[in-house]
C-alpha cells in the first residue's frame, strides 16, 4: 500500500505495518488544543509534495499565515490554501471538485493530502442562515452530511491514492464515571469513526525550556485506532515554536526503533557508520545529524531500506481477478476429468482381471 509519509516523524509507529499514512484512505487526527494536530497535518502534507504529490488545505479556523508557513518549511509550489470556505456542504463540495478536476489530469501525482483543520470548525448551511440563532436545534444534521459526503469521497480518494486528512479538537470527558473511562472525548459523529482507516491522537507532554522560557512541548503521538496493525503503538515528537516538528528527535527516535542504536554507558548511544564508531548524547545528536553529512545520510538510508523491505499488500484489478477465477474453474475441470479417466481405467483394469 503506498503511504504519503514514511519514517520521518512516525516511524514504523503510525500503526501501519510498513510506516507513515496510508495513501487513498481518511484519517483523523484528535488532539488538545495547541498540542500540535494542524501542524502535524502540514508536516504530513509537506512531505507528500516533496515526495512528488499535490495537496489542498482548508482552513476552517483561519489559524495558518504565509509567515507561519515559511517558519516551519512548508513549500509554497502545490499546495492550494483555501481560507474562505466554512460550511460542511461547501467545503466538501469544493474537495469533491477539486478531485475531479485532479482525475482529469493527463499527468496524475502519485498521491496526494487534503486536510480539512477542523472538523467542529465547519458548520451547515443552515446554521449559517441570517434567521438561524445560537441555541437552535439541529441535532443530527451534520452527522448526516457527513455520513453521506465521506462515502461519495472514498472512491476517489482510494482511485487517485488522495489522503483525507480530518482534524478535531480533544475535550475533557465531565461524564467520566470510572477510572477506565478515558479522560478524553471527541464531540463528533459515527461517520467519522466508521470511514476513518486511522485515528491518531497528539498529546501534549513535556515542556521544552530554554534559559527558563518555555519554547515548545513535547507531542505524544498516540494511534487510537489503525486497521493495518496494532492499536496503542505511540512515538514522542518535540514542538518548537516557531519552528515545527523536530526532525533531529524523530529520526534519533527512528533509530532507536529499528535497533541502530546502542547504549554507551556515560557516553550516551553510539552508532556505527561505515565502520566508525560515534558516540553522543541524545541532546547533541541535532547538532551531529546537521553538520555530519555522512551521519544524516547513513541515517535515513537505515530507515528507508527497513521499510522498503516491509512486504507491501498486492491489489489486483478486476481483469486479473477474472482471469485468475477462470485459470482455479479450468483446473478444477481438469482434475474432474481426471477423477474420471482414473475411475475408468480402475473398472476396465478389473474388467480385464
Amino acid at each position: 500500500m503506498d503511504i504519503c509519509l514514511r519514517g520521518k516523524y512516525f516511524g514504523d509507529e503510525t500503526g501501519n505495518g510498513n510506516g507513515g499514512i496510508p495513501a487513498g484512505r481518511i484519517v483523523r487526527f484528535d488532539g488538545q488544543s495547541g498540542g500540535g494536530k494542524s501542524l502535524l497535518a502540514w508536516q504530513v502534507m509537506s512531505d507528500c509534495i516533496r515526495k512528488g504529490g499535490l495537496g489542498c488545505y482548508f482552513d476552517i479556523e483561519k489559524a495558518i499565515t504565509e509567515e507561519f508557513a515559511e517558519k516551519i518549511d512548508v513549500p509554497k509550489e502545490g499546495i492550494i490554501l483555501i481560507p474562505n470556505i466554512t460550511t460542511l456542504e461547501k467545503v466538501f463540495h469544493a474537495a469533491l471538485i477539486y478531485l475531479m478536476k485532479v482525475a482529469e489530469l493527463e499527468d496524475k501525482p502519485p498521491f496526494g493530502v487534503i486536510v480539512i483543520d477542523s472538523v467542529q470548525a465547519m458548520l451547515t448551511d443552515d446554521q449559517l442562515v441570517a434567521e438561524s440563532t445560537v441555541g437552535d436545534s439541529n441535532y443530527g444534521r451534520k452527522a448526516k452530511l457527513m455520513g453521506e459526503v465521506l462515502s461519495k469521497m472514498l472512491p476517489y480518494l482510494d482511485q487517485l491514492n488522495y489522503t483525507l486528512i480530518l482534524t478535531n479538537q480533544l475535550r475533557a470527558n465531565v461524564n467520566k464515571a470510572t477510572k477506565y473511562d478515558d479522560d478524553w472525548i471527541v464531540p463528533t459523529n459515527n461517520a467519522q469513526e466508521f470511514f476513518s482507516q486511522q485515528i491518531i491522537r497528539v498529546y501534549k507532554s513535556t515542556l521544552i525550556k530554554e534559559d527558563k522560557r518555555k519554547i515548545g512541548h513535547v507531542m505524544r503521538i498516540v494511534v487510537k485506532k489503525s486497521r493495518y496493525a496494532g492499536d496503542g503503538k505511540e512515538i514522542k515528537v518535540d514542538l518548537v515554536f516557531d519552528k515545527g516538528l523536530n526532525n533531529e528527535g524523530a529520526v534519533l527516535e527512528a533509530l532507536k526503533a529499528v535497533g541502530m542504536v546502542s547504549p554507551a554507558g556515560s557516553k550516551g548511544n553510539k552508532i556505527i557508520v561505515d565502520g566508525e564508531e560515534i558516540c553522543f548524547k541524545a541532546v547533541d545528536f541535532p547538532e551531529l545529524y546537521q553538520t555530519n553529512q555522512t551521519v544524516r545520510d547513513w541515517a535515513l538510508a537505515q530507515i528507508e531500506s527497513t521499510y522498503k523491505s516491509k512486504e507491501s499488500w498486492h491489489v489486483m484489478d478486476i481483469d486479473s481477478v477474472k482471469q485468475e477465477l477462470k485459470t482455479i474453474e479450468q483446473e478444477k475441470e481438469i482434475s474432474k476429468i481426471r477423477k474420471i479417466q482414473e475411475s475408468l481405467a480402475a473398472e476396465e483394469a478389473a474388467d480385464n482381471a
